[in-house]
């Protein structure tokens, strides 16, 4: 069998997507040595340097190729078919919702992480998508159509899919993603305190990472925040981890308004190597949003050792189970409870941070990368009609 992965998303996105199509490759160079996969790049840097720096360049069934026009082209539309038949490829996976419709005999598989414009328009109300939404809404409905199937990363994200676009159950699969191997427990002091040094960090630290839109509830984040420095005393600082969205002033107003500039701190887009040190450098995270598909971040903090309070909607119970503290997004009071509860009881806090790695063990990128697999197989098999 041969296998296409797309790529080309990791050179418009710094975050989720390429995370997740990255973690899922590597996971798959590792647990199978049958079958051939074709990497699709669209530049001959980015090809080379993900290449070398993943380990996929000594792997003989790992193959890398440059196809510029992007998943968002109009003339990948057209010319991938050809492409794909020339390269003998079997099945074609795109890790997003955009994919090339016209790929003749070729099988679609395509992985949906979250379908917010459509649900929650109002949680991200400045994104094309939402300004599009109903060329996306369409688009999105003829690609899962012309899918053999599709992935998704919770059963909360599944529901919403098969409710909204009318799919078939047994179309969508769900398979859980994973914290990286990098995220973990650092016990190594001077490289937490050099992070610390860089990044202006307090004493204390209460951390956000991820997206600056709406749908986070960042508002949300300081205003809770706020209440505990006037009502319970809290000195330190939260850090809000992540590239500034010009689009979404309004935390940066807030913070303005409450008088929080030296105690808010806006780290910008923080580099992979760094992350889990950051983790590592703070006391607290906390992650109230009102809408996830999955919910990477939680993850990553409690693989990390750190207790986590987040958000009691869409697929966050599912990813955090017992693992952490679970409020309603618009209950600052117990947003502020919860995180003066853990910053001041040190049994509690301990406890919480046992849970979290004992929940973070039970994702695995391996474990993805299998499931995936028999995605791959399923659809094969389909057309050869050996399922029935």
């Amino acid at each position: 069998m041969r296998i296409a992965i797309d790529l080309r998303w990791i050179s418009k996105d710094a975050g989720g997507i390429r995370q997740y199509v990255l973690n899922l490759a590597s996971a798959l160079k590792k647990i199978d040595k049958s079958n051939d996969y074709m990497l699709i790049f669209d530049g001959q840097k980015i090809m080379e340097k993900v290449m070398k720096d993943y380990g996929f360049e000594v792997k003989q069934n790992f193959k890398g190729v440059v196809f510029k026009p992007g998943p968002f082209s109009l003339k990948n539309q057209f010319i991938m078919k050809k492409y794909l038949k020339n390269e003998k490829v079997d099945v074609f996976h795109s890790p997003d919702f955009i994919a090339p419709v016209i790929i003749g005999g070729v099988k679609l598989v395509i992985t949906m992480h979250d379908i917010i414009p459509y649900l929650h328009p109002e949680l991200c109300m400045r994104s094309k998508k939402v300004r599009l939404r109903l060329f996306y809404k369409l688009f999105n409905r003829i690609v899962i159509r012309r899918a053999e199937k599709v992935i998704t990363d919770s059963e909360s994200s599944r529901r919403d899919i098969i409710r909204t676009f009318r799919v078939d159950d047994n179309k969508v699969k769900v398979i859980y993603l994973s914290a990286g191997r990098e995220f973990k427990r650092i016990e190594d002091t001077s490289k937490i305190d050099s992070i610390k040094k860089e990044l202006g960090l307090a004493w204390k630290n209460i951390l956000y990472v991820g997206r600056q839109e709406p749908s986070k509830n960042l508002t949300g984040v300081i205003r809770a925040f706020y209440k505990i420095r006037k009502e319970r005393g809290f000195e330190g600082s939260l850090v809000i981890a992540g590239k500034r969205d010009d689009r979404y002033p309004e935390p940066y107003n807030l913070v303005e308004s409450l008088g929080l500039n030296k105690r808010v701190i806006f780290t910008g887009f923080i580099e992979k190597n760094k992350l889990p040190l950051l983790y590592n450098a703070c006391d607290l995270f906390i992650y109230p949003s009102y809408y996830e598909g999955f919910g990477l971040p939680p993850l990553e903090a409690m693989a990390c050792g750190l207790p986590v309070i987040a958000s009691i909607a869409s697929s966050l119970p599912e990813v955090i189970g017992d693992g952490g503290i679970m409020v309603h997004p618009d209950d600052i009071n117990g947003l502020a409870k919860s995180m003066d509860r853990v910053l001041k009881d040190s049994k509690f806090r301990e406890a919480l941070i046992e849970k979290g790695l004992k929940r973070a063990a039970l994702f695995s990128w391996e474990n993805a990368a299998r499931k995936t697999l028999a995605v791959y197989e399923e659809v094969i098999k389909k057309r050869q009609g050996l399922l029935y």
